[in-house]
């Protein structure tokens, strides 16, 4: 097996993998999204603080686009758009609802490649509608349909075939004084899992038991280093905040009062 990489910016990865067998043209295809992961936090591309020997490895054997930017949002969500834009190849100004769901006029990137022959497998994060998951994959696990949650209790769906994706997981909110069963969202979760080994565990199994004479287009969308940031103990302890540097622009609190001075990003960490 041959592998191709092309490391598209810091929060966006294709693989390629490609069969030594000649008779095989359609490459299987791998598209990895880290969620809200900013620029100049890779080591390879010059960020001597963190240390991610993958996304390095990935960097150094592929290409990397070092002045590729996103188009912003008009929406507080700025990676719901970023998705629909790259699942669609539309603008920001081309996408309806900010990319909340993508109407079926605005062909998604799955749609297309299984009209070429292609499984479209996905699994992890998926903020642009529920309704719109089928369309993009014919199989697929582990789904969050969402902008964001605890990493550690995950909502998320199985594929199903019908594409209702209706909330089913059942909890009796008060168990003390009722046995009201009201339904929450998903239909399964893995509790005390982290949210990007859920993910990469569906991916793996997926690949390793694929039979399928089909190329592949494997969907991982993770929902890290997204807030909230409670990362497994194993990558805290990798670091000692007094060792971290500061950024030379770095200020403990905003320069003067822009009416708006403690909202979410103020209030995450210290």
């Amino acid at each position: 097996m041959c592998v191709r990489l092309l490391w598209l910016s810091a929060i966006i990865v294709i693989t390629q993998s490609c069969n030594s067998d000649p008779g095989i043209k359609k490459p299987n295809l791998i598209l990895i999204l880290a969620d809200d992961q900013r620029a100049g936090t890779i080591h390879h591309l010059g960020n001597n603080e963190i240390v991610t020997p993958q996304l390095d490895r990935l960097a150094q054997e592929g290409t990397s686009f070092e002045n590729t930017y996103i188009m912003g949002a008009t929406h507080a969500a700025v990676c719901m758009p970023s998705r629909a834009m790259l699942l669609t190849g539309r603008n920001l100004s081309g996408l309806q609802e900010n990319g909340r769901t993508i109407p079926l006029s605005h062909k998604i990137l799955g749609e297309t490649l299984q009209e070429v022959g292609y499984n479209c497998f996905g699994t992890g994060k998926w903020h642009n509608g529920r309704e719109t998951f089928n369309r993009a994959f014919n199989q697929g696990d582990d789904v969050f349909f969402g902008g964001m949650n605890d990493h550690w209790n995950v909502p998320l769906f199985h594929y199903d075939s019908a594409g209702t994706y209706k909330d089913k997981r059942p909890v009796v909110e008060d168990p003390f004084r009722s046995k009201e069963v009201t339904w929450h969202k998903g239909d399964h979760m893995y509790s005390g899992l982290h949210s990007t080994d859920i993910f990469t565990r569906a991916a793996v199994d997926f690949i390793r038991d694929y039979k399928d004479e089909k190329p592949f287009f494997l969907y991982l969308s993770f929902m890290a280093p997204h807030d909230p940031r409670n990362a497994p103990g194993a990558f805290h302890e990798q670091y000692e905040d007094a060792n971290i540097e500061l950024p030379a622009n770095f200020l403990p609190s905003h320069p003067f009062d822009n009416g708006e001075l403690t909202i979410r990003d103020e209030k995450l960490a210290g």
